[in-house]
């Protein structure tokens, strides 16, 4: 088995804690009334996304995807009947 670099941890560690930021700001949002709550995760997400670059959206949309796999989003158990 190959060893992650501590850099490497690191840096994943940190897209985590931003993305565990992100969701919370988006559940906030969405419990205080929102009218779109599976589409919307609120201004002040869309704020925080606007101001980051290129680079970091895309560096932040890959952990949530390799988050979302490792949860089991998307297996066959959680599509509608």
């Amino acid at each position: 088995m190959t060893t992650v670099p501590v850099h490497v941890v690191a840096a994943v560690d940190q897209q985590r804690a931003a993305l565990r930021d992100l969701v919370q700001l988006a559940r906030e949002h969405q419990l205080r009334g929102c009218d779109l709550p599976p589409a919307c995760a609120g201004t002040e997400v869309a704020n925080l996304l606007d101001e980051l670059t290129a680079r970091g959206a895309g560096t932040l949309v890959f952990t949530a995807i390799a988050e979302l796999a490792r949860l089991g989003y998307g297996e066959a158990q959680d599509e509608p009947p």
